[in-house]
């Protein structure tokens, strides 16, 4: 007779399933979980209304349910995971290709095209627009109201500098706020808008092999200025966290600010480090980077279950977690680039735009 998998009556079964799991270090069940909740987090990312959220406790019980099957049948599991693993982490890890220049100095070019530009920007060997700044905060102010709740105007997208400020200045009066009038013109000059990073001239040639090494320690990671807030679970996070750099491992892409290079007193490269660090794992133990993930997510989900506050909660909790993703990730490996890189992230510092505060 035919033996199969035992069924799960309630939802709250996943609780139980999942707290199983996280005591269980098996590579057959790590896959399947880590494949199981990959997909969760997919089918999530668009749970922002009522009727989704209510929608996902029906979708919670079936990977329940699919969690239970893929364990059961583990075997067939754990191959499909490992090609699913493996698959993903070529495609998304390119490699750089190396040129020489007039000098016969060596020039590293990365597949991304974006990537490569803003890595020249780090590198001292571009400048960005007034403009290309403008629009990158534009994005992240769009991002920021939308928090609020504000209606933005048709025409926002299009919006200059002076005509953000006048809407940002009403609609906090408003609000019963204090922001005068010049405010935000004077935030994006004097916080966010930078011309350039600059190296010590002596120093720069060895400063862009630093950041190239870096970089391809780290698996060649797609770079970005991000436009849009962290999300947790593929719900938006509140509006204090819109300019949190963070990494999405599926994509292999690093997201960081562009205001934070703009002075020694900010973050600078610190963000990037913090970040590249989940990449250089990932790098270097796929499959151990998606089950320490896959862990990490369920204590989240686990604490959090619908309520988007109590899910940042959670996931803020576990940078404090001995042993955690987040903090095996900020603890150790990050502080091993840091010290490697150390003359890298001393050096670097942005320079204001050319205008500066008005």
């Amino acid at each position: 007779m035919e033996t199969r998998p035992p069924t799960i009556e309630r939802p709250d079964s996943l609780k139980n399933e999942l707290d199983g799991m996280l005591t269980r270090e098996e590579g057959e069940n790590a896959r399947a979980a880590a494949l199981a909740m990959i997909e969760f987090e997919r089918l999530t990312s668009e749970a922002e209304t009522k009727e989704q959220k209510s929608a996902l406790r029906n979708i919670r019980e079936k990977i329940a349910r699919s969690i239970q099957r893929l364990i059961w049948y583990s075997r067939n599991t754990a191959i499909l995971g490992a090609v699913a693993l493996a698959v993903d982490y070529y495609v998304t890890h390119p490699e750089l290709e190396e040129t020489r220049n007039e000098q016969g100095e060596t020039e590293y070019q990365h597949p991304d095209k974006e990537t490569q530009r803003i890595l020249e920007v780090l590198a001292g060997k571009r400048s960005i627009s007034e403009q290309e700044a403008f629009e990158n905060f534009r994005a992240l102010a769009k991002e920021e109201l939308s928090q609020m709740k504000v209606s933005l105007p048709d025409d926002y997208d299009n919006y200059d500098l002076d005509e953000l400020d006048l809407f940002i200045s009403q609609v906090l009066s408003e609000q019963g706020k204090q922001y005068a009038r010049g405010a935000i013109k004077n935030n994006f000059y004097n916080n966010y808008y930078f011309e350039k990073v600059d190296f010590p001239k002596e120093e720069a040639r060895e400063l862009y092999e630093l950041l190239w090494k870096l970089e391809r320690e780290c698996g060649n990671p797609n770079i970005r200025f991000q436009t849009e807030g962290f999300k947790i679970f593929g719900i938006a996070a509140k509006s204090s966290d819109i300019t949190r750099p963070h990494y999405d491992p599926l994509k292999n892409t690093v997201y960081v600010t562009m205001g934070s290079f703009i002075s020694s007193k900010q973050k600078s490269l610190t963000d990037l480090f913090a970040e590249l660090a989940h990449a250089k794992q990932l790098k270097e133990n796929p499959v151990g980077f998606y089950w320490e993930a896959v862990r990490s997510y369920a204590r989240i989900f686990m604490t959090g279950g619908f309520n988007l506050e109590e899910l940042q909660q959670a996931q803020q909790a576990e940078y404090k977690i001995r042993g955690s993703f987040e903090q095996h990730t900020h603890s150790v490996t990050e502080q091993k680039l840091r010290k490697q890189y150390d003359e890298l992230l001393t050096a670097i510092h942005g320079v204001k735009g050319k205008r500066g505060a008005p």
